[in-house]
């Protein structure tokens, strides 16, 4: 038994400590706010393909 539990801490404590760093990482991504105000899903005009299919990277020149 407790060697069970010698070989589960590491893992544990692993899982408790990426539990902390997406806690920390969503309440300050919450408190920011978001990276770009005006956008918003669904807002604004669609995307435009360029000529050959290239989304705008210099494919159509």
């Amino acid at each position: 038994m407790n060697q069970l539990i010698t070989r589960r801490a590491p893992a544990a404590g692993f899982a408790v400590l990426l539990l902390a760093l997406f806690a920390v990482a969503h309440a300050t991504g919450s408190h920011l706010g978001p990276v770009a105000p005006g956008m918003h899903p669904g807002a604004g005009d669609p995307a435009t393909v360029g000529e050959g299919g290239g989304h705008g990277h210099g494919a159509g020149r």
